[in-house]
């Protein structure tokens, strides 16, 4: 939590420009210093997830600011998704992790003012996986087949299952550039995924659920992309995998008009 040495100089809450020789600076407003604090805290770990921040007026008193700053910072945090507010006599202030989703959504409005179509986007997925897969079989093949198999196990557990079998699918997907030890290569590949998944569902009724032997034929695509993986065939593994995506796609847009990343927001609340 914040200490009294946090407190604010002064609770200004329009904000103020300060000239520096030609230069104009912009002041903060004490909620964006507020909020800054508290962002630093949470990323830091020092506030947990699912944490309270702690009763407001003890909060107001930390800081030294108003009522309407305070809940205006919490507000700036609101919208990234970094705290939530829960109403109700045991309500309060809620540490919150962002999910994959909120940065999916930014992204994919600005793809979306662009008029950018799906095709693009699965383009770009489908030019993230080779890489990652020719890395894994360079690396540690042995441990990176052992892991993928326990996906293509889930996936055939779940093979009668359309819902479950896409959750075992897309785990399949991303524990592909998960094991490449990229985090930030790793949440680019969520992003896409989640745009080219929601804007199919959103603009081709049905087109996101593959029939029973569409699946059988993906599980067969993933053991032969595993077996070449475990022999440590680099570009073979990699070569294959990026002609199994095109085929793929291809399948996808097969006869229809691609739809527009605009269609991803279908499916989202206004």
């Amino acid at each position: 939590m914040a200490t009294k040495g946090e407190r604010l100089p002064a609770d200004d809450d329009g904000g103020r420009a300060a000239r520096r020789g030609h230069d104009v600076v912009r002041v903060p407003k004490a909620a964006e210093i507020v909020a800054a604090r508290l962002r630093r805290k949470i990323i830091s770990g020092e506030l947990a997830f699912g944490e309270h921040l702690g009763p407001e007026n003890d909060l107001l008193n930390q800081y030294g600011v108003s009522r309407p700053t305070l809940r205006e910072a919490f507000r700036i945090l609101e919208t990234e998704s970094l705290i939530t507010i829960v109403r109700g006599a045991n309500g309060g202030v809620v540490v919150n992790r962002p999910r994959v989703e909120l940065a999916s959504r930014y992204y994919g409005l600005l793809l979306a003012l662009s008029g950018t179509p799906a095709t693009e986007v699965y383009q770009a997925m489908a030019m993230v996986e080779p890489p990652a897969v020719r890395l894994l079989a360079s690396t540690d093949p042995l441990r990176a087949a052992e892991t993928l198999t326990r996906r293509i196990d889930e996936e055939r557990r779940s093979l009668d299952d359309p819902p479950a079998y896409a959750r075992a699918s897309t785990a399949f997907h991303e524990t592909l550039i998960e094991l490449t030890g990229n985090r930030a290569l790793l949440l680019f590949a969520q992003m896409l995924r989640e745009i080219i998944e929601r804007t199919i569902a959103g603009a081709i009724e049905g087109s996101s659920t593959p029939t029973l032997h569409a699946r059988r034929r993906g599980i067969r695509a993933h053991e032969e992309l595993v077996s070449l993986i475990a022999q440590g065939r680099s570009e073979d593994a990699g070569t294959y995998w990026a002609g199994h995506l095109s085929a793929a796609g291809d399948a996808l847009f097969k006869g229809r008009e691609p739809p527009l990343v605009l269609d991803f927001f279908a499916g989202l609340p206004d």
